[in-house]
């Protein structure tokens, strides 16, 4: 569907900017207007990302686990694998530039436990064959159960008050709820891509955009149910997004090929 892959393009268009910034800071002269807009962004970047990951998902719940491993979970796997090690160098090369001090013992310990621990951006592969394992193990559980106790850990989560042992686990925690918002909420989803007109399609993107603005600027973020709440409206702004990009065949074909776009990223 044009929407969809045009909504993944347009994640995927962020994440790389997301990340650019991130590195190229302290490098290239001053770019804080660049991680002033990342940080106004983010209630829309990995949200959508995850929310339009489980549009396609509930089919995965019901199949035989090896069905499963076939399918979905041995291509994340491969994947992450081969790119926590290759990797390895471009990121060590990164903190040179940054005047880190490598710790080639500690490196080596970091990627030998990278499937418990992931490194680098690629928590998002990982994440997503965690999503589908959990999916599949609590497929007896009510929807509204899991999309309730889904939703408490994230708002929780946004308030970085968990100890958790890396961003990878924070983050498994903070966007669950969206890969299950894109799977419980397909119907929704689909019919208000459907049938909203430009005037609601306006009035969500002004309203996110507005309260982004507010919650950036003020600091906000940290109040608990603010950002979860914020990032819902995101995913409803992005959707409304995509539906203008979907035009732009080279968003869309951007938005088909997002895997090896997010592994080769950073390299």
């Amino acid at each position: 569907m044009d929407w969809v892959d045009a909504g993944k393009g347009l994640a995927i268009a962020l994440v790389v900017l997301f990340h650019s910034a991130r590195w190229l800071a302290g490098l290239v002269g001053d770019i804080s207007g660049w991680l002033w807009l990342n940080d106004l962004l983010a209630t829309m970047r990995m949200p959508l990302f995850f929310t339009l990951a489980g549009l396609f998902a509930a089919k995965w719940a019901a199949v035989p686990l090896a069905q499963l491993w076939n399918a979905k979970l041995r291509l994340f796997v491969w994947v992450f694998l081969l790119w926590e090690v290759l990797g390895l160098g471009p990121y060590l090369l990164g903190q040179a530039a940054h005047g880190v001090e490598i710790n080639a013992r500690r490196e080596l310990f970091d990627t030998a436990i990278s499937p418990v621990v992931p490194r680098f951006e690629l928590w998002f592969i990982w994440a997503l064959a965690l999503f589908f394992l959990l999916n599949r193990a609590l497929r007896a559980v009510p929807a509204a159960v899991s999309l309730s106790v889904a939703a408490v850990v994230s708002v929780v989560a946004f308030t970085d008050i968990l100890p958790l042992p890396s961003p990878s686990w924070t983050g498994v925690c903070k966007y669950y709820v969206f890969f299950l918002i894109g799977m419980i909420g397909r119907r929704a989803l689909f019919s208000y891509a459907a049938r909203s007109g430009w005037m609601l399609r306006s009035l969500v993107v002004a309203c996110w955009a507005a309260f982004a603005l507010v919650v950036t600027v003020f600091d906000l973020s940290r109040i608990p149910g603010v950002y979860p709440a914020l990032a819902c409206l995101g995913v409803l702004a992005g959707v409304a997004i995509s539906q203008v990009l979907q035009r732009s065949a080279v968003i869309v074909r951007l938005g088909s090929r997002t895997l090896p776009v997010y592994l080769a990223h950073t390299p």
